[in-house]
C-alpha cells in the first residue's frame, strides 16, 4: 500500500530541480531517483535550502538529465515528476493557435488544401525513418546530431530534410501542424531492436505499429531525445524549419492491438507503459516551448471493446487510468485527439449510430454525443490545473457509400452536420477530416473530399464554404438528408450528462445491472462452437440490442462458460431472449440451455427463425456466491441454419 508523499512539487530551471516539501511532513532524511527504463533507484544527494525546500543539480556528473527522472523519498510511496519546468523552455515566442478548427489529413496537393481554407493538418511521422542511423540499421546517407544527455546521437539527414519541407511549406502557407508520433517497424526486425517494444508481437501485430520502447536507458533516450530535438527544431523563432502545435503520441491507443503493439498486455500493463510515454513526451515538447501540446489518441470505443481485454480496453478506462497516475504522481496537462468516426465506418449517417448514447456508460463516442466526451473531461476529478483537457478531432472521416449523385450528397451532408455541431463546442479546437483523397488500400472506403482520380466531390465545396460567409446557404440543401428540421437542431445538447445513456441492458430491464454478458464476452471459455462472438438484432419489442452469437456443431453440445461472482442480494435475476437469426429455420430446432456449475436450470428448443423471445430465472438462491455460468446451444444432428443467438443477457438485482 502506497503512502502519501511528502513531495508537495518539484520544479525545474536551467540547473536544478527543487523540491518542495508539503507542510504537515518533515524534511526527508533521504531522496531516490530513477530513470525510466534504468534498472535500479540511485540514492541522491540534495542541498538544503530555505524552509522546507531543498535542491538537486539537474544534470549529475554522467550528463544525465534528471528532469525526466521520477522521484521519491521511500519504497512504499507514489513516486513524483517535475511538473513545473516553463523556466526550462528553449522558446517562448507565440505560437499562435488558429481561429479556425478546419482541417484535413493526408494531403495529396497542398495548393488544394490552402484553397480549402484548411488551417490543421494532421502528419504522421515515423521514428524510425529518422532515427535509422541511431539504431543500426542500413543507412549510407548524410547524418545530422541531437544531443541527449551529453551523448551525440545520429539522425537520417535526409529524412529530416523531408518533414522540414512539410512543416515549412504548411506553415507558411498558415496551416498548423499536429505531429502524430509513430513507431513503424519491420517485420523481420531482430530481436533486442532499440525502437520495438520488448513485448511486441512483431508477426502477430495486426499493423507494424509497436508501443514505443522505453524499457532501457538507451532506448528511452532515443525516444525523448528526438521528441525534445524535433520540438526545438520546429518552434523556432525565425520558423526556418516550419512550426508545430503538439505531438500525438502513438495512435488509437486503446485498441493496441492493432495501433500500438505491446503484445497482449492488460489494461493495467498499458495504462502504466503509456503515462510513461505521455510524461515523458511532455517533459520533452514543454521544456523545448511552453505552447506546445502532448495528445492521447483515441478511437470512438467508449465503454466498449471490441476485441479481447488483452488486445484492446474501453476509452473511458484508459481516460481514467491515465488521469488517476497523472493526480498520484505530479498532474500534467496532456490532452486528448479523438477520432469519432460513424459507429460503421461505411455508413456516413452518424446520426443513426444505435451504440452511441448520451451518457457516461454510453458504448461508443461518435459525432452523435461527441458532448459525452467533452463532460466527461470537464468533471472536476478529470480537470487539470483547474481546466479541461482540451480536445481535437484528428482523424474521421465519412464515407461515400456507393455511387452516384445520392450517395455523394449523403457524404456531403454528413460532414456539414458533423462541421455545424463542433464549431458550437468551444472544447473543440480542430476538426481534421480524414481524408483528402481517396486511396486505394482503405479497404473500400471512399472518405475523400477528392476521389480517387482527383475529381471533387460534393463534400469539397460544402467543406471549402465552412466557417465562411456562405457556409449557411452551401448546407441549407442538404438538411433534409439529415432528418433535422433546422441546423439549430444539429447544435450540441445543453442538458447536463450523466452516467446512464439509455443504451444497452440499462434500457432494457428494470433492476440493477450486476452482470453483462455481452460485455464480458472475453471472459468465455467456448467450446464446441463454430462460432462465438458479438452480435445485434432486434428484441421482441423491436429494439436492436447487443447479443452473443453461439453457432452450434451438429454433433455435440456448445457451451461457453462464464466465471460470475454473484453479490449478495435479496433477489437476482438472469434475463435474457433468445433467437434464431438466420432467415430459415433449423432443420431439427436449437435447443438453448442455462447451466450453474454444470447443472442445468433451463432450457428450450426453438423451432421458428426470426422470433425472439425473453426469459428471466431466479438466481437468488446462488447470491453471494462465485459460480460458472455456462450457456449451451445444440444442433440435434443438423447445424444448418442455427444462428443462435442470446440477446441482452444479464444479470439484475432487485428485480
Amino acid at each position: 500500500m502506497e503512502t502519501p508523499t511528502p513531495l508537495a512539487r518539484i520544479r525545474a530551471d536551467a540547473q536544478s530541480l527543487t523540491f518542495t516539501i508539503r507542510s504537515n511532513h518533515q524534511v526527508p532524511r533521504q531522496l531516490f531517483g530513477q530513470g525510466v527504463g534504468a534498472a535500479a533507484w540511485e540514492t541522491l544527494a540534495v542541498e538544503r535550502i530555505a524552509g522546507k525546500d531543498f535542491t538537486l543539480p539537474r544534470f549529475d556528473s554522467a550528463g544525465r538529465d534528471r528532469l525526466f527522472w521520477r522521484f521519491r523519498t521511500s519504497e512504499t510511496e507514489a513516486s513524483q515528476w517535475v511538473t513545473e519546468l516553463a523556466e526550462t523552455a528553449t522558446r517562448t515566442s507565440p505560437l499562435p493557435w488558429p481561429k479556425s478548427i478546419k482541417g484535413v489529413q493526408c494531403v495529396v496537393d497542398r495548393a488544394d488544401a490552402v484553397a480549402l481554407g484548411a488551417k490543421h493538418v494532421g502528419m504522421n511521422l515515423s521514428i524510425r525513418e529518422v532515427l535509422l542511423p541511431a539504431v543500426g540499421g542500413p543507412y549510407g546517407g548524410p547524418v545530422e546530431f541531437m544531443e541527449v544527455d551529453g551523448e551525440k546521437i545520429p539522425l537520417a539527414a535526409g529524412a529530416l530534410a523531408r518533414y522540414d519541407d512539410e512543416v515549412r511549406a504548411f506553415t507558411q502557407a498558415g496551416i498548423l501542424v499536429t505531429v502524430i508520433f509513430l513507431n513503424y517497424f519491420p517485420r523481420d526486425a531482430a530481436d533486442g531492436d532499440l525502437l520495438i517494444h520488448p513485448h511486441c508481437d512483431k508477426k502477430g501485430a495486426a499493423n507494424p505499429l509497436s508501443a514505443f520502447n522505453l524499457s532501457n536507458p538507451k532506448s528511452e533516450r532515443l525516444y525523448r531525445g528526438l521528441l525534445q530535438f524535433l520540438a526545438k527544431r520546429w518552434t523556432e523563432p525565425e520558423g526556418r524549419f516550419g512550426r508545430v502545435g503538439g505531438f500525438i503520441i502513438g495512435n488509437e491507443v486503446q485498441s493496441h492491438w492493432h495501433w500500438y503493439n505491446l503484445g497482449k498486455a492488460t489494461p493495467e500493463t498499458l495504462v502504466r507503459e503509456y503515462a510513461d510515454a505521455l510524461r515523458l513526451a511532455w517533459l520533452a515538447v514543454k521544456s523545448a516551448h511552453r505552447d506546445l501540446r502532448v495528445y492521447v489518441s483515441m478511437d470512438y470505443y467508449w465503454t466498449d471493446r471490441h476485441e479481447a481485454p488483452d488486445r484492446t480496453m474501453p476509452g473511458r478506462q484508459l481516460i481514467d487510468g491515465l488521469n488517476a497516475l497523472a493526480k498520484a504522481e505530479g498532474d500534467f496537462d496532456w490532452h486528448v485527439a479523438h477520432h469519432p468516426y460513424p459507429q460503421g465506418l461505411f455508413d456516413p449517417v452518424f446520426w443513426d449510430d444505435e451504440d452511441a448514447g448520451l451518457g457516461f456508460d454510453t458504448p461508443i463516442v461518435t459525432f452523435k454525443n461527441l458532448e459525452v466526451l467533452l463532460a466527461y473531461l470537464n468533471q472536476p476529478g478529470q480537470r487539470v490545473k483547474n481546466a479541461a483537457r482540451r480536445v481535437i478531432l484528428s482523424e474521421q472521416g465519412f464515407n461515400c457509400k456507393g455511387s452516384g449523385e445520392q450517395a455523394e450528397k449523403v457524404q456531403a451532408a454528413a460532414y456539414a452536420y458533423a462541421f455545424e455541431k463542433v464549431r458550437h463546442m468551444p472544447g473543440v479546437d480542430a476538426f481534421i477530416l480524414h481524408r483528402h483523397q481517396d486511396h486505394p488500400a482503405e479497404g473500400g472506403l471512399k472518405l475523400g473530399l477528392r476521389d480517387l482520380e482527383g475529381r471533387r466531390r460534393p463534400m469539397w465545396s460544402v467543406c471549402q464554404k465552412a466557417e465562411t460567409s456562405e457556409w449557411a446557404a452551401t448546407i441549407a440543401p442538404l438538411l433534409p438528408l439529415t432528418g433535422l428540421k433546422s441546423w439549430d437542431d444539429a447544435k450540441p445538447t445543453t442538458k447536463r450528462i450523466g452516467e446512464r445513456s439509455g443504451v444497452g441492458v440499462e434500457s432494457l430491464y428494470p433492476g440493477e445491472v450486476v452482470w453483462d454478458g455481452v460485455k464480458q464476452l472475453w471472459t468465455a471459455t467456448p467450446t464446441n462452437c463454430l462460432d462465438w462472438r458479438q452480435a445485434k438484432e432486434k428484441t421482441s419489442t423491436g429494439k436492436r440490442v447487443p447479443g452473443l452469437f453461439q453457432h452450434p456443431k451438429a454433433v455435440g453440445v456448445a457451451e461457453a462458460s462464464f466465471p460470475v461472482t454473484l453479490p449478495k442480494a435479496t433477489r437476482l435475476t438472469l434475463r435474457f431472449e433468445v433467437l434464431n437469426s438466420a432467415k430459415e429455420p433449423a432443420p431439427r430446432g436449437i435447443t438453448f440451455g442455462v447451466r450453474i456449475d454444470g447443472k442445468e436450470i433451463w432450457s428450450t428448443t426453438l423451432t421458428d427463425c426470426g422470433k425472439p423471445t425473453p426469459h428471466a430465472l431466479d438466481l437468488t438462491p446462488y447470491a453471494g456466491r462465485a459460480i460458472a455460468l455456462t450457456f449451451t446451444t445444440n444442433a440435434n444432428g443438423k447445424e444448418a441454419y442455427c444462428w443462435a443467438t442470446w440477446l441482452a443477457p444479464a444479470i439484475l438485482a432487485g428485480q
